[in-house]
């Protein structure tokens, strides 16, 4: 929730099933507790952005993960936008499997194709964005009390992206 509690936006929804979502409630911000896949026909209106974080390796297999991404597209509105930050194994390597519910390994490049099946256009991809987790050296650092100030210095400095990143940034738009 450090993502959706910081952001301005007309309407900010949660949806995830884990009881810690609802914890999100006293920020302001929209939560249901429903599968993924289930939240376009729960709507009134498409959204103009869905935001992902850290979420796709989760799921079981990669025709859910594929399910997942439709419900995204069904989400949006058209030219509406699919913002996905997602650890790369290309870079994260064995620790990557350090997560008991972590079931499908994606690089930038496996996303990215499975962004296009599902009819998104890639605007964007950064391929070494942030540090991979806070079990990481950096990422401990960076879950620290100077959390704003570090995360800050570090967007701002791209070449620390190379060295320390680990997670995919993607931008992608959805097709007419």
């Amino acid at each position: 929730g450090h993502f959706i509690r910081n952001i301005k936006a007309r309407r900010r929804l949660a949806v995830d099933l884990s009881p810690h979502v609802l914890e999100l409630k006293k920020y302001g911000i929209e939560v249901m507790n429903i599968p993924a896949g289930e939240i376009a026909g729960t709507l009134n209106e498409p959204a103009d952005a869905v935001f992902m974080s850290n979420f796709l390796e989760h799921m079981p297999t990669k025709r859910i993960m594929l399910d997942v991404l439709k419900a995204a597209w069904d989400t949006l509105r058209p030219g509406g936008k699919l913002i996905i930050l997602q650890p790369n194994i290309r870079y994260a390597g064995a620790s990557y499997w350090d997560y008991i519910d972590h079931h499908i390994a994606l690089t930038e490049h496996s996303l990215c194709e499975a962004l296009e099946i599902s009819g998104f256009s890639v605007e964007k991809c950064i391929p070494r964005f942030l540090p991979y987790t806070v079990k990481s050296g950096v990422g401990a650092v960076a879950a620290s009390s100077h959390t704003a100030t570090m995360v800050s210095w570090y967007l701002k400095l791209p070449i620390l992206w190379r060295i320390f990143g680990a997670q995919t940034f993607v931008i992608a738009r959805r097709l007419p």
